[in-house]
């Protein structure tokens, strides 16, 4: 993360209702956000973690007067019951995505991950992929042969477990100056890699249900720590769904490189890849070039993306 020029501009690390949190030089300062901002947004702060923000002092509080322009967006569709999906942006001007899954990874594991890609193409962001608590794992060649199309594609995979510190150098490693945030499922196991990665013992975690097997939010709010000098660490909390309805339907093929360079090859201009002849992708799905779970995952975005 960047060092603000100016006295008055930081970088926000927390976002609230009205009030939020902005790195101000060596300090974090507290900011209220005026309801004229707020309305004029339809009801909800404008602010995200990772804005470069200008504060003004009014009245012995800090008071935000404008967002900078923003370097990126990572956002995803959100849906209201009775309303139109709209982008909902997690982060701003991040250098990089880390989207963390569980060793224990199943295919909705692997369908949210194509999801967050999309999410990174979207924002032009780089990604990698961390798979956590490796300890958990049951088939370790099937799980890493299964990510074997996004480690060929060029997107790096690390194995973590997070609470003996395994692997985490490596990961830290591949973190590049400024804000990057840690996204996926909850139950993952992203608030313990931050922990390990910050030394933060204060940030709470909670392990998977063991009813349910499904992951507990501990993580309510997006939230932004400082790793070095250079480095920032975004949390956010788990996810369910990720939408991409708003995304475009060329942000979905970027996120599936395989596909997209079959598809350059199909005899057929406007091939629909159904095996009909002459049809690249339809081979390289029967050849084993690009996975067949890609391929579904595919069909379902990019039915779902903005034409």
């Amino acid at each position: 993360m960047s060092r603000p020029a100016s006295a008055w501009q930081g970088v926000v690390t927390n976002v609230a209702r009205s009030r939020c949190l902005a790195a101000v030089g060596d300090n974090e300062v507290e900011f209220h956000v005026p309801g004229s901002m707020i309305r004029d947004n339809g009801g909800r702060n404008p602010v995200r973690v990772g804005d470069l923000v200008t504060l003004a002092l009014r009245s012995g509080t800090l008071v935000l007067q404008r967002i900078e322009e923003r370097t990126s967006e990572f956002q995803r569709t959100h849906s209201e019951q009775g309303r139109s999906p709209r982008a909902a942006t997690i982060a701003a001007n991040l250098a990089m995505a880390a989207f963390v899954l569980p060793a224990t990874a199943e295919r909705r594991h692997l369908r949210m991950l194509d999801r967050m890609l999309v999410g990174a193409c979207w924002a032009d962001i780089p990604a990698l992929v961390c798979v956590n608590k490796w300890d958990l794992v049951t088939d370790p060649g099937n799980l890493r042969n299964r990510l074997r199309p996004y480690r060929d594609e060029g997107w790096p995979i690390c194995y973590t477990i997070a609470p003996a510190g395994d692997g985490v150098s490596g990961l830290l490693d591949l973190l590049p100056p400024g804000l990057s945030a840690f996204i996926g499922p909850s139950g993952a196991g992203k608030t313990t890699l931050i922990r390990a990665i910050t030394g933060r013992a204060d940030l709470k975690t909670l392990g998977v249900n063991s009813h349910t097997g499904k992951g507990r939010h501990v993580t309510t709010a997006v939230s932004a720590y400082q790793v070095d000098a250079d480095r920032w660490v975004v949390d956010a909390p788990g996810l369910k769904t990720f939408g991409v309805a708003q995304a475009p339907q060329e942000m979905v093929l970027a996120a599936f490189p395989e596909i997209e360079r079959a598809a350059g090859s199909c005899r057929q201009r406007w091939c629909d890849h159904e095996d009909r002849g002459g049809c690249r992708v339809a081979a390289d799905i029967r050849s084993g070039a690009i996975s067949r779970e890609r391929w579904a995952s595919y069909r379902l975005l990019i039915a779902e993306a903005v034409g």
